[in-house]
């Protein structure tokens, strides 16, 4: 008897073949607004360690930030996170980046300017007195999808055939026959994955595409969507809880992800730095289908979009979507200072509310930190948006103030859609266009242009 060995690169498994370019985007500021400590991390995206040589110490104050002697600061990724470059800010604000691992800035046992690859990071005036802030720049590592792999029911002399019990996107899997029959051909089929109940989850788990997830999550772990995937929520429900041990979303979208709904789905995010759905930043989220969807943060981040990280664009075209932000967060887009992407709403009805200083469609309360936004497009379905206090219904949310300016871009509402409500929250400028001390891209309505301060104000085309 002569073993028989095929190898199929089976056409099931290549959801996620070969390298894809990323995107850069700011993921994280790790600003010192605290005593020295061992280490400092930040929304689970990164953690800055210090280490120090034999006569080194390092302290804290609030004018100078990190500051001491012999002293070395290290940037490190958290699992799922790739970084690009780090920028370090001094006390003065004078940045230096640096661009390849490790991200290191460092001080000497004779002097306390912070340097970057060994230059001061003023250029070499030795001015330089801590290290207050750093941008730390990469984009969301790239997952496989892993599927199982068993053979077809009524396969013929199926006890002579052995197969992996999975493999990941892309790789090739190999089927051994060590039967006496003579074999004509071998197909890889992709069968759809049964709907994975919630209750039955214990521990950190990713949807692949195509499946549906349903039921109750029960314990505190983080679900995630695989790169690339189709997922349908049917029945859901994920209410997080706000412990800083829990420091991921409701749901997190690891890279481009379609949302279909179906049923009532409800999905809170944990800690409050994340939202109720993270979309990955430099990704697309896509929310349809014909069920409903309510998204909440549990704290300071958005309903679907971002928290203390950037998030990346947001289209919905289908399904009843109810997104709520959180203290300082936008119902749908930006967390508190942190930047998001495009917006795009072509169907379904939507309705989305901000936190304080958040807009119901749009940006979060800005802080000091650097801070990118997308533009808006609305051209169909029903919507309504409300924003909180100092912020815009549909654009931009609060500024921190003169220096620090909340922005958003070009916002456009077309005839197409059915009908668009906006409300500003108290002492906000616009109910569509720029929150307070903020600015904004051209706003056009229906093919008129102005930012609109009217509210409530209410677009109802007759198409």
């Amino acid at each position: 008897m002569r073993q028989k060995v095929f190898s199929i690169l089976a056409l099931l498994l290549m959801a996620a073949t070969g390298a894809v370019a990323q995107t850069e985007t700011l993921l994280t500021t790790i600003t010192a607004t605290a005593k020295e400590q061992a280490s400092y991390s930040t929304a689970n995206v990164a953690t800055v360690s210090f280490s120090y040589t034999a006569g080194g110490s390092s302290a804290y104050l609030a004018n100078w930030g990190w500051w001491g002697y012999g002293w070395t600061a290290t940037v490190t990724a958290a699992e799922g996170y790739t970084i690009t470059k780090c920028i370090f800010y001094d006390d003065a604000n004078r940045t230096a980046t640096d661009s390849e691992a490790p991200f290191v800035a460092e001080t000497t046992e004779e002097d306390k300017t912070p340097r970057i690859n060994g230059t001061p990071i003023d250029g070499g005036n030795y001015q330089s007195k801590g290290l207050k802030k750093i941008e730390v720049y990469g984009y969301v590592t790239p997952t496989a999808t892993q599927y199982s792999v068993t053979l077809a029911e009524g396969t013929e002399d199926a006890t002579n055939w052995t197969v992996p019990a999975e493999a990941a996107a892309g790789t090739e899997v190999t089927a051994t026959y060590n039967g006496t029959k003579k074999v004509k051909s071998v197909k890889a089929v992709k069968a759809a994955p049964a709907a994975t109940d919630l209750s039955t989850i214990n521990a950190k788990y990713t949807a692949s595409d195509g499946e549906t997830l349903t039921g109750t999550l029960t314990n505190n772990v983080q679900i995630s969507i695989a790169d690339g995937a189709t997922v349908t929520l049917n029945n859901l429900t994920i209410n997080g809880v706000n412990n800083i041990d829990y420091g991921w979303a409701g749901i997190t979208c690891l890279g481009d992800a379609t949302i279909i709904l179906s049923g009532t789905n409800t999905v809170k995010g944990f800690y409050e730095d994340y939202p109720g759905i993270q979309a990955a930043a430099g990704k697309t989220l896509t929310i349809n289908g014909t069920g409903s969807l309510t998204a909440s943060s549990n704290g300071y981040a958005a309903g679907i979009g971002g928290g203390s990280v950037a998030c990346g664009n947001i289209t919905i075209s289908g399904g009843t979507v109810t997104a709520i932000g959180g203290n300082n967060g936008a119902g749908i887009g930006g967390g508190y200072n942190a930047s998001w992407g495009n917006i795009t709403i072509s169907g379904g009805n939507v309705t989305a509310t901000g936190g304080n200083s958040g807009a119901g469609i749009g940006g979060g309360k800005r802080g000091s930190a650097s801070f990118s936004c997308g533009n808006i497009i609305i051209s169909g379905g029903t919507v309504t948006a409300t924003g909180g206090k100092n912020a815009a219904g549909i654009g931009g949310g609060r500024g921190n103030n003169n220096k620090y300016l909340s922005s958003c871009g070009t916002i456009t509402i077309t005839t197409g859609v059915t009908k668009v409500t906006a409300t500003k929250g108290s002492n906000a400028t616009n109910s569509i266009g720029a929150g307070y001390f903020g600015t904004c891209g051209t706003v056009t309505i229906g093919g008129v242009e102005g930012a609109i301060s009217t509210s409530p104000y209410t677009y109802e085309p007759s198409n």
